[in-house]
């Protein structure tokens, strides 16, 4: 918390390092970062001083603060057996494709999410899934209304929504994309290049989550067929006595 809500008079929760949690009436600020306090729970009580940044959060949330930490400590054990770390390909198109929804917060990545509920919803709602994708049962809603899920979470729900709007994540890593080999061109900013190299596998396995390679096979498959529907097209005409409508077509194929 931070120290200009420390209040003289009021019951806090403080926790130095080494020790566990206890219990303290804050008396005065005796100087910046440094506070008078009672330990309340001294048989008998004991007046000393602790540090600002060790005071946690008040008394009574300390029950709440202490649950969360445990939540969190469970769900970070979860998260940390998959995320494969920053600066990882997989962990960039994630963060890429959750950044691309335009939900404020979403791409930040330490390795598992944080967002309102209501954040949560609109995104499963957008990528087809009636909830968060939640296999070790970790995700929770914090004291603060913070709903946090692991990195298996973030990337389940990264590849649904590229699947379900691959235009909108298409579209952002080909602007960043484009941006960044523009900007590369100045001899000034050549450094961009081993940065736009290090991001272009993130950019591939977005594109693949969006379909754009299976898009692409199929448009080169349905041009071979339609390329061979012409083909014979112009041999049955050309067996019928049409010639001249056979050169006609060739001539199109040709651009003239």
């Amino acid at each position: 918390m931070l120290s200009t809500d420390i209040n003289p008079g009021d019951t806090y929760m403080v926790r130095e390092p080494g020790t566990d949690h206890c219990r303290v009436k804050a008396i005065e600020r005796v100087r910046a970062g440094k506070w008078r306090v009672v330990f309340v729970d001294a048989d008998p009580p004991l007046t000393d001083y602790v540090k600002a940044a060790h005071i946690i959060c008040p008394w009574r949330e300390h029950r709440a603060l202490l649950r969360d930490e445990k939540r969190l400590a469970q769900l970070a054990n979860v998260s940390n057996r998959s995320w494969p770390g920053l600066d990882h390909p997989t962990d960039r198109a994630v963060q890429w494709v959750l950044e691309s929804t335009g939900e404020f917060g979403a791409a930040q990545s330490t390795g598992y999410v944080r967002l309102a509920p209501d954040a949560w919803a609109r995104l499963c709602d957008r990528a087809g899934l009636t909830e968060i994708p939640d296999d070790h049962r970790v995700v929770f809603i914090d004291r603060h209304k913070i709903m946090i899920a692991p990195w298996q979470s973030a990337l389940a729900l990264a590849k649904a929504f590229a699947v379900a709007e691959p235009d909108t994540v298409l579209r952002h890593i080909d602007v960043c994309e484009r941006g960044l080999s523009l900007e590369s061109l100045d001899p000034a900013h050549s450094s961009l290049v081993g940065l736009l190299e290090a991001y272009r596998p993130g950019f591939a396995l977005v594109r693949s989550w969006a379909g754009f390679e299976e898009g692409l096979r199929q448009k080169d498959a349905e041009i071979k067929r339609l390329r061979y529907i012409i083909d014979r097209t112009i041999v049955d005409l050309r067996h019928s006595g049409d010639d001249s409508v056979a050169r006609k077509i060739e001539r199109l194929l040709r651009g003239g």
